[in-house]
């Protein structure tokens, strides 16, 4: 009982911290700009490329779906894209009034776990789909940086392009079959010797995870990683018209960047839903390149609301779950031949 108080505890106070910090970045951004000036921009936001902005931020949901869908089926947990995109977005929702991504993971794996019946297996799932989303998103974003180069240092696309090399080639090992496993329990004594037990246990439970991965084949893995190449193609036109909406005119490959910065920092669980931080950097990047703060801020906002909408539609999924107008629970049971069978009851639901 004083282990389970002491843990709730411990967990309200990095909310409440996470709060604050929210609260802090905000108040002082809107007070360094301005709330006439912000309200001023949000009323003229372009709404065409609005649409097209938020058109493109759903799609990219629908291919996340998709590639969560085929993720599962390799590892014989059969699912429909449309529950997996439903599990997606209760999982926004949960993101949107809960402070911190553990209770909207956990809303998103415990939806897929009823629809299959297994646990374990969509939690490897969830943390493998993640880890193969962002390391495209790094190196396109270290080679976007590369070839823009702000800095006009020589050595810094020469330094970034030897970066991206490299974390194509540990990562083409890493997700290998025969290489995978070796550097896997290498990275986890690496991690347990150097680092406190709190970050080493969660690299091991991740390293744990991708375990049951390696079995599969090299040309599995590489589809992945193009299905989330193409997932964050789609997330960088949502972004590109988003700009636009705000009234922001710069290149392409600016954003390219400038979006990667944001997803990883998204990763550093010190706001709710990046809310306060996207819009700092946004202001800290862009205002260099002429682009007034009031505009980068509401970028952030736009960006934000993309969000918003699929949590939306996760909150008439979950009123639905509510009052038993869709299944919750799939009666999926496992046969003694090891192979998932469906319930004919949720046909109707999960159609793609």
């Amino acid at each position: 009982m004083t282990k389970t108080k002491t843990f709730f505890q411990r967990k309200g106070v990095k909310l409440s911290i996470r709060v604050l910090i929210t609260l802090v970045l905000f108040i002082v951004l809107i007070y360094t700009i301005g709330i006439g000036n912000v309200i001023d921009a949000l009323i003229h936001v372009k709404f065409p490329p609005l649409l097209v902005a938020w058109a493109f931020g759903l799609f990219s949901h629908y291919l996340e779906a998709s590639q969560m869908k085929r993720l599962m089926k390799e590892a014989d947990m059969e699912i429909s894209t449309l529950r997996a995109f439903l599990a997606g977005s209760l999982s926004a929702l949960y993101g949107l009034i809960i402070p911190g991504d553990s209770l909207a993971s956990v809303a998103k794996w415990a939806d897929l776990s009823a629809a299959v019946g297994e646990k374990s297996g969509v939690l490897n799932s969830i943390l493998y789909r993640r880890l193969m989303r962002l390391m495209p998103e790094i190196v396109v974003g270290l080679i976007a940086f590369a070839i823009h180069n702000p800095t006009d240092n020589p050595l810094i696309p020469a330094i970034l392009g030897i970066v991206s090399v490299l974390i194509l080639v540990i990562s083409i090992y890493f997700y290998h079959p025969r290489t995978g496993p070796k550097i896997n329990n290498l990275m986890g004594k690496v991690s347990t010797s150097i680092l406190p037990k709190s970050i080493s246990s969660r690299i091991e439970h991740v390293l744990a995870s991708l375990e049951s991965f390696y079995v599969f084949s090299w040309q599995f893995h590489l589809k992945m990683f193009l299905r989330s190449l193409m997932i964050i193609l789609v997330g960088y036109v949502s972004f590109y018209f988003a700009a636009i909406s705000a009234g922001i005119d710069l290149s392409i490959i600016v954003l390219l960047w400038v979006k990667s910065i944001i997803l990883i920092a998204r990763q550093l669980p010190i706001s709710i839903s990046g809310l306060g931080v996207r819009e700092s950097i946004l202001v800290a990047v862009l205002t260099p390149f002429g682009v007034v703060d009031v505009a980068a801020f509401s970028l952030g906002i736009i960006s934000f609301t993309n969000n918003i909408i699929y949590g939306l539609i996760g909150a008439g999924y979950q009123i639905s779950l509510t009052f038993g107008w869709v299944k919750w629970r799939s009666n999926i049971k496992i046969d003694g031949s090891g192979v998932a069978g469906s319930d004919p009851s949720l046909q109707n639901h999960e159609r793609e």
